[in-house]
């Protein structure tokens, strides 16, 4: 059994689909180049390796904040579960392969390094200046090792005048050659890799079930809604088993009838725009203290993620969208209230001025609108609105409704 250059974790299965990972020591600077040899294996295998990526900070949000960095000592492998066992057992083979081999490049060079032209090109190389040029020599002679075994690759270019602790690629390639070839997809132990798949952990994950089945359903609801549409747009009617989104999630929200309770105009805009929404969604944009009014009121209700139903009460942070939805109290409350109505007019070309200061001439800062333009075709079209307006009013104080329409500009 080769010297384990890595700790594996047990691997996962969970719908025809194995996980696992690969963590690999520091070991004086070789974790990252060994890395990086099994990342370049995983593509023999045909199997699915990536550097997860670490967070340094805890707000992203933040200018000054550095980005992620992929994890170069750890390797997330996923695909087939033979596949992966047989992976996990090739690479610590594999490692001590390549380990093997450039030692014996490094040798090559030490042997020169102790001869009289190594003496020569080192003579006035202090101790600490010779162990970085065989360092040095090392890492290289590993990477090219890991590019060419196994692999019909050419070795790059090195210039023969060039020092010996530059032709570490030369050397490695010779090493490589003299090895004879290397079957890499032979590397593991099929014995090894049955022990591994059969110690595999098939517990499902509760998470990707309730991601698949919301997903399904999301689906469902899309290709209702595209059947809907299509049937409006030829004047063809929807079979007797299809049922609108709207009613249907209707149907699994509780249906009783909760007191009347006052709301305020921006509530009640906000209620009615969740009723409006195809799927009753809340619009992410609503202030918490409003949500958590019209959640008290049972009008709306928090659907957090994989199905769980809390009360909006208990939301700390600001909501999420598509995590928020009207219910069927608030559905009723909604259709039996007037909709607000809003009269927009133009706006014009005219602008109240500064009549005198530094600002003379300019207009005016931080003026509503209605304020702000004071030209005649504005003002005209004020006036219709506010006829407009009060027409509306009296009529919903006639229909017994409190309120009135606006006008905004």
């Amino acid at each position: 059994m080769p010297a384990e250059y890595a700790t594996r974790t047990r691997i996962a299965v969970d719908r025809g689909r194995a996980e696992a990972a690969l963590e690999f020591d520091r070991a004086a600077g070789k974790g990252k180049p060994r890395a990086a040899a099994a990342r370049r294996l995983a593509v023999i295998y045909r199997v699915e390796a990536r550097h997860p990526y670490r967070t340094l900070h805890y707000n992203p949000a933040s200018p000054d904040a550095p980005r992620p960095t992929p994890d170069e000592l750890r390797l997330d492998v996923s695909g087939d579960p033979e596949r992966v066992a047989r992976f996990l057992s090739a690479v610590p083979r594999y490692l001590a392969r390549v380990e093997a081999l450039a030692t014996k490049a490094a040798r090559v060079y030490g042997q020169w390094a102790r001869s009289a032209a190594g003496e020569e090109a080192l003579e006035y190389v202090d101790a600490g200046g010779r162990r970085a040029y065989a360092l040095r020599f090392r890492a290289e002679a590993f990477a090219a090792v890991a590019d060419f075994l196994g692999i019909s690759a050419l070795p790059r270019y090195v210039d023969p005048a060039a020092p010996m602790w530059d032709q570490a690629a030369r050397i490695a390639w010779d090493v490589v050659k003299a090895a004879g070839p290397v079957s890499l997809y032979a590397m593991h132990d099929e014995t090894e890799a049955a022990e591994l798949l059969a110690a595999a952990d098939h517990t499902p994950n509760p998470h990707a079930e309730a991601h698949d089945r919301e997903s399904a359903e999301l689906l469902a609801d899309e290709l209702r809604r595209s059947a809907r549409l299509f049937a409006a747009l030829d004047g063809e009617e929807l079979p007797a088993d299809e049922a609108p989104v709207e009613e249907a999630a209707a149907e699994d929200q509780e249906d009783e009838e909760l007191p009347a309770v006052d709301l305020t105009p921006v509530q009640r805009r906000w209620l009615h725009t969740a009723a409006a929404h195809p799927e009753g969604h809340l619009p992410a944009s609503v202030n918490l203290r409003t949500a958590r009014s019209l959640g008290a009121a049972g009008l709306i209700q928090w659907t957090r993620p994989h199905g769980r139903t809390v009360p909006v009460s208990e939301a700390v942070w600001k909501l999420d969208p598509g995590e928020v939805r009207i219910t069927a109290a608030g559905r009723r409350r909604a259709a039996a209230e007037e909709r607000e109505r809003v009269v927009i007019v133009a706006c014009g070309g005219r602008k109240a001025v500064y009549a005198d200061g530094v600002r003379k001439g300019q207009p005016v800062i931080g003026e509503r609108a209605g304020e702000l333009y004071v030209g005649s075709y504005h003002r005209a079209m004020r006036r219709a609105a506010d006829v407009l307006s009060a027409c509306l009013r009296s009529l919903a104080v006639r229909s017994g409704d409190r309120h009135a329409g606006r006008y905004g500009v």
